[in-house]
C-alpha cells in the first residue's frame, strides 16, 4: 500500500495559536465498507466516521485519549518524508497530521500541533516505538548554574556575601571588650 492510498488527504499546516477551528480529511479504511473513513481533527479530540457492515459509526475522542503527536521519518520513492500523526494504543485511532520533506518545517509543526493539543511531542526510535522529545534530550540546566556544594538558600542569596580578605585579618595584642551586666 503506498502513502498515496493511506491517506488520500491531510489537514494542512499546522493550527497557530489561538486557531479553533476544525480540520476534516479523507483517509482509506481497509475495514470499512467504502473503504474509507472521515476524520475530523479539533482542538478539544478526534471525531471519526465510518460505515462497517451498513451500520454507521462515530467515534468521538478527546484529545487527552492520544498518547501524543508523533513524528515519524520514513523513505518513499527515494525520499525522506517526515510523517506527524497523533498516536492512539490502538492503532486504527491514529489520525495523520501533516507529511512534508523537509525537516525544519516537519519539526516546527510537529511542535505546533504537540502545543495546540497540549499533548507530548514524541519522536518515532524505532520502527512503531516513540519516545519523549524532551525526555531524550537529558535533564535540563539548573536555574543558577550552582553546583550543590555551593547551593545558599533563597533568603540567603539576598544577603552579601563577605570578603574573604576583610574575615583574615586578625588583631593581635589587642584586648577584647566585654561586658557582662
Amino acid at each position: 500500500m503506498t502513502l498515496a492510498e493511506t491517506h488520500s488527504s491531510l489537514p494542512g499546516a499546522a493550527p497557530r495559536p489561538g486557531d479553533c477551528a476544525a480540520r476534516a480529511l479523507v483517509q482509506a479504511d481497509p475495514r470499512a465498507d467504502d473503504r474509507r473513513r472521515r476524520v475530523e481533527i479539533s482542538r478539544e479530540g478526534v471525531v471519526i466516521q465510518r460505515r462497517v457492515a451498513t451500520v454507521a459509526m462515530r467515534l468521538a475522542l478527546p484529545a487527552s485519549a492520544f498518547r501524543g503527536v508523533g513524528l515519524a521519518v520514513a523513505e518513499r520513492d527515494g525520499r525522506i518524508v517526515y510523517e506527524i500523526r497523533l498516536l492512539h494504543r490502538d492503532a486504527d485511532l491514529e489520525a495523520p497530521l501533516a507529511r512534508l520533506g523537509d525537516e525544519c518545517e516537519a519539526t516546527a509543526e510537529w511542535r505546533l500541533w504537540a502545543r495546540w493539543f497540549a499533548l507530548p511531542a514524541l519522536v518515532e526510535r524505532e520502527e512503531g516505538r516513540f519516545v519523549d522529545a524532551d525526555a531524550a534530550r537529558g535533564p535540563a540546566p539548573r536555574r543558577r548554574g550552582r553546583l550543590l556544594r555551593e547551593r545558599r538558600t533563597r533568603f540567603a542569596l539576598r544577603r552579601k556575601t563577605g570578603v574573604a580578605a576583610r574575615m583574615a585579618t586578625t588583631h593581635s595584642g589587642e584586648r577584647e571588650i566585654v561586658c557582662y551586666e
